[in-house]
């Protein structure tokens, strides 16, 4: 079977390194069981996503200058989303609220002042994260 990452040569082994991150990410801190014990105590995973945002999981297609990973192309946001999401589907779903979501709409509708001053608070951060949660 071809892997799809093969399709894009100009990308494909950056991308193919980021699955493996994100794979390995979510298989070591991800879980059914973890989901369900955050759940019972209604609590949110912060320590699982400012992980996450340190490894640049959590926006791979913002520039680095901002925060995110620096990757140029959204196969990028793709591929992370889909490794979290396989490893357990409630915390990897919240990846792209925390991520992509917030991150993408600041970086394309900011003004330049506002991409610097708060981007990288919007990645994998407590600031953005306590925003989605309502807390």
């Amino acid at each position: 079977m071809t892997d799809i990452l093969d399709l894009f040569p100009q990308y494909a082994e950056e991308l193919k390194l980021l699955r493996k991150t994100a794979r390995e990410f979510a298989q070591r801190n991800f879980s059914p069981e973890l989901a369900r014990e955050y759940e019972k105590k209604e609590e949110f995973p912060w320590d699982l996503y400012k992980k996450a945002g340190e490894l640049g999981l959590l926006a791979p297609s913002i520039p680095t200058e901002y925060g995110g990973g620096g990757f140029t192309t959204y196969l990028a946001d793709i591929v992370v989303t889909e490794e979290l999401v396989r490893a357990e589907p409630t915390l990897g779903g919240l990846a792209i609220m925390a991520g992509p979501f917030t991150s993408h709409m600041l970086y394309f509708f900011g003004t330049e002042e506002q991409r610097k001053k708060y981007l990288h608070l919007f990645i994998g951060r407590e600031y953005v994260l306590r925003c989605i949660h309502g807390a």
